[in-house]
């Protein structure tokens, strides 16, 4: 897969298979991580990655997915993550943290998709109850869920002008993106 087959295919799951995923993806999704961009060189994002089954079954019992389309009640059993990896921020939590989240999430997702891992980057999840379940020194910042894909989801042209993202009766989703042209002025 080149770079821009990568970019179109790295979008969010919500439904995955329940197969584990390789350690290599793993490892490799780390390094990405710790060798992301970072403002001011701070390094200081912690990661919790996981993937004991017992763990990730209870982390599940408390998530949600897909808070556009809350009817779709997801994850479903069977469908549910395999893995997920917990970020905090060591010291203080600033705009320049959350530029680094970013970046970080950006890169741990696009080379899990390289592997074939699907993620979903989830800003609302209960915080006191994972920093609690996983013991962590830090408050959670941020939470990626991974797995292999159980669907399939698309860019698509937004209609007229709508923006959310949807899903059809196979439960694969949509997701409307602006033409370039409305984001971007080339100055030449």
């Amino acid at each position: 897969m080149d770079i821009m087959e990568i970019m179109k295919g790295n979008r969010t799951y919500r439904r995955f298979l329940q197969e584990p995923i390789p350690e290599e993806a793993i490892g490799d999704m780390m390094e990405a991580a710790r060798i992301a961009n970072c403002g001011m060189n701070g390094q200081v994002l912690r990661y919790t990655v996981v993937t004991n089954p017992s763990v990730v079954a209870e982390i599940n019992s408390k998530i949600k997915l897909g808070g556009a389309v809350p009817e779709l009640k997801l994850p479903r059993e069977g469908e549910t993550p395999m893995a997920f990896i917990v970020i905090t921020v060591e010291g203080e939590v600033n705009q320049i943290r959350d530029l680094d989240l970013g970046i970080a999430a950006h890169a741990i997702t696009t080379v899990a998709y390289s592997h074939g891992v699907g993620s979903c980057i989830m800003w609302g999840f209960p915080r006191k109850d994972i920093k609690e379940m996983l013991n962590l020194d830090n408050d959670p910042q941020l939470m990626l869920a991974l797995g292999k894909p159980a669907h399939k989801s698309t860019i698509v042209e937004p209609k007229d002008g709508a923006l959310k993202y949807y899903a059809d009766e196979n439960l694969d989703f949509y997701v409307p993106k602006k033409p370039l042209d409305e984001i971007a002025e080339f100055i030449k």
